[in-house]
């Protein structure tokens, strides 16, 4: 009995070795774990509050053509647009006197 008593204290110390080890190793793959998931995660949450960029949409010219007895002052007013904000959608006019049928763009 004598000869077996060491055996048994060397492989109860060995058994308690391992389970402090196995328990090292376990906080250990939990800590990398909870950073992994912080590392991963974290950039989905900052998208997840980013704005959303909207592609523009295609700007369309709007033009409308000039009635007969109708100045541009009146074209202006019959679109509600200042008179300044017209002819600066349409910088080729020279005259505030236009022939009916110019088509004008408004938008």
């Amino acid at each position: 009995m004598a000869a077996i008593e060491p055996v048994f204290r060397s492989t109860e110390r060995h058994a308690g070795l391992l389970r402090q080890a196995t328990r090292g190793i376990a906080v250990a793959a939990y800590a990398a774990a909870v950073l992994a998931a912080v590392l991963l995660v974290r950039p989905a949450f900052r998208d997840a509050h980013a704005p959303v960029v909207l592609p523009a949409a295609p700007v369309v010219a709007q033009t409308d053509v000039v009635r007969k007895h109708e100045t541009v002052a009146s074209f202006a007013a019959r679109h509600k647009l200042e008179l300044g904000d017209l002819l600066a959608l349409n910088p080729s006019i020279d005259s505030l006197d236009i022939p009916a049928g110019t088509k004008l763009r408004v938008g």
